[in-house]
C-alpha cells in the first residue's frame, strides 16, 4: 500500500532535512516532528535510558500538530512502570515491538548505539490510520545509523569522551538559546515557564594534577592510559544526562 498523504520525493525531502543536522539535540527534535508529518502519526515519543540501569531519564513528545514538548518526571515514571516490561522484551531482542489497545496501536523501536540500547522511539497511531511498519522501521533505521555517524564523529578518539569541537558547538548553542531568552524572543510566559528547567547550565573544568611528568618519566603510552582510566571513572560518577568532554589533546 503506498504511503498516505507523502510521496517519495517528499520523503527524501525529509531524509535530506534530518541528515542536514549536526547536533544531535536538534536532531531528535527534527526526527520526531518529520515522523508526525510525514507518516501523519498521532504524536511519536522518544525516550532514553540509563544504559547501566536501563531506568528512563528523558522523555520528549511530538504531538499531532509536530510541536515537540519534553514530558515531565511524573510521565516518565508513568510511563516507565506502564512500559518497562515491552522496553525489556525489544531491548533484549533487538526488534521493534507492535502493541494495540481499544483506542490505538503503538509501534516500539529500540535504539541502539554502539551495541548499547540508549532508548526507544514510540510511534502511536489510530486504529483506523494505516501504518505501513516496513516503510517506518525502514526510515528509523537511516536515522540509527546517521546518528551513530554523528556521534561518532563527535567523539574523542583516545578516551570516547566528546571532543574539543563538539564542546565548542555545544557550548555556542547554549550562549544562542540563553541570548534568545534574554532578549524576549521567548515572549509569552507560557513559554517561559515550559522551558524553565532548560533555563540553567552549569560548566566544570578540572585537570589532571603533574600529569606532564608522568609523560615525561614513562612515555607517552603511560599517560594515554591514564587519560583512559579518567574518563572511565567520569563516565561512572557522572549522571547519563551530563555532557562529558575532553577539551585538551
Amino acid at each position: 500500500m503506498p504511503m498516505d498523504p507523502v510521496g517519495s520525493t517528499s520523503l527524501i525531502d525529509y531524509i535530506v532535512d534530518i541528515t542536514a543536522q549536526r547536533d544531535a539535540e536538534l536532531l531528535e527534535i527534527t526526527l520526531l516532528k518529520t515522523m508526525v508529518e510525514c507518516f501523519s502519526m498521532s504524536r511519536v515519543r522518544m525516550c532514553k535510558i540509563h544504559f547501566d540501569t536501563k531506568t528512563m531519564y528523558s522523555l520528549r513528545e511530538a504531538g499531532p500538530d509536530a510541536t515537540v514538548r519534553e514530558c515531565g518526571i511524573d510521565e516518565i515514571e508513568e510511563l516507565q512502570e506502564e512500559m518497562g516490561p515491552v522496553f525489556l522484551q525489544s531491548s533484549e531482542n533487538q526488534k521493534p515491538v507492535t502493541l494495540q489497545n481499544a483506542d490505538e496501536r503503538i509501534l516500539i523501536y529500540p535504539l541502539f548505539i554502539f551495541n548499547v540500547n540508549i532508548g526507544f522511539i514510540m510511534i502511536y497511531s489510530g486504529l483506523k490510520q494505516h501504518m505501513d511498519v516496513l516503510l517506518v522501521t525502514s526510515f528509523l533505521k537511516i536515522y540509527n545509523n546517521y546518528i551513530t555517524l554523528l556521534l561518532d564523529s563527535q567523539k574523542d578518539s583516545l578516551t570516547g569522551l566528546l571532543n574539543r569541537k563538539t564542546f565548542d558547538d555545544k557550548l555556542m548553542s547554549v550562549i544562542e538559546y540563553k541570548r534568545r531568552m534574554e532578549t524576549a524572543l521567548f515572549s509569552a510566559d507560557s513559554q517561559r515557564k515550559a522551558v524553565r528547567h532548560l533555563d540553567e547550565f552549569w560548566l566544570g573544568i578540572f585537570d589532571i594534577d603533574n600529569f606532564k611528568r608522568i609523560n615525561d618519566a614513562y612515555g607517552h603510552l603511560y599517560g594515554d592510559e591514564v587519560l583512559i582510566l579518567i574518563a572511565q571513572i567520569m563516565r561512572i560518577n557522572f549522571r547519563t544526562s551530563d555532557i562529558i568532554f575532553r577539551f585538551g589533546g
